[in-house]
């Protein structure tokens, strides 16, 4: 692994911090800071290109939520996704769920740790020994906006109308092998078409699916959810983003914007 992947420990417990300290030191990491304040995480969060954050939920000026908020309205700006792992007393299901959510929106998976748990250490050690891949082939691709685009309107391809742009979209999806009658095949259509004419500031799938909102009448996680049941190969952004690639990439997409 990298020995240079640096981590944030969000921790109010020093015990506890040199503990996770310990592990991450051992396991190669590079522990930047330990901090027990939310406002200075989001500060560190922001000036460091962190790979691992260790969080707490509970702590004496606010909610460890605040800094996940944080990593998912800036994800834009990691050149890789970080790996978050939460630490602490308060996993509630509801807490649980509500971070999952989160952070699948940036495409982001937690890992939890209940700190009254039996053998914490020894599981936390050896869930985050399996995890050397995420930090090898986990590159950020809302980090390279300009790949979608870059290519586009050099004159060397063939131009297309947006007519032309819904029959290739429509192609593309059908080769997927969906059901073409389910409102959610309208809503991966729409989503494609979306991002190759007006690609979402913050590269998010959020973004798209609350202008689908606005477009089909109805809630932004329900058009998200219906995506996510679809039964795509890969989650919903990067087939999107792959179909949206392979557009600008085979076709002069100029007159589309």
């Amino acid at each position: 692994m990298n020995p240079k992947c640096k981590s944030l420990i969000l921790e109010s417990s020093p015990a506890y911090a040199k503990s996770i300290q310990k592990i991450l030191v051992s396991l190669g990491y590079e522990v930047i800071e330990i901090t027990g304040s939310i406002r200075k995480a989001i500060k560190l969060t922001s000036i460091h290109q962190f790979e691992l954050l260790t969080l707490e939920l509970i702590l004496a000026d606010g909610n460890g939520l605040s800094v996940i908020e944080y990593i998912v309205s800036h994800i834009h700006e990691f050149k890789k996704l970080p790996l978050v792992i939460v630490i602490s007393e308060n996993i509630s299901e509801p807490n649980r769920d509500e971070i999952t959510r989160r952070l699948a929106s940036v495409e982001i998976i937690p890992l939890f740790f209940d700190k009254k748990s039996n053998g914490i250490w020894d599981n936390f050690s050896e869930n985050l020994s399996k995890a050397n891949g995420h930090f090898n082939n986990n590159l950020n691709p809302r980090f390279y906006p300009s790949d979608l685009t870059s290519t586009a309107g050099t004159g060397t391809k063939e131009k297309i109308s947006k007519s032309d742009l819904d029959n290739i979209i429509r192609e593309k999806v059908k080769n997927e092998h969906l059901n073409e009658e389910a409102m959610s095949f309208e809503y991966l259509q729409f989503s494609i078409k979306e991002w190759v004419i007006n690609p979402p500031k913050k590269g998010t799938l959020n973004e798209i699916c609350k202008r689908g909102h606005k477009f089909f009448k109805t809630q932004p996680e329900s058009i998200y959810d219906s995506l996510k049941n679809m039964g795509l190969e890969s989650p919903p952004r990067k087939f999107i983003l792959r179909t949206v690639r392979e557009i600008v990439t085979e076709y002069d997409i100029s007159d589309l914007k």
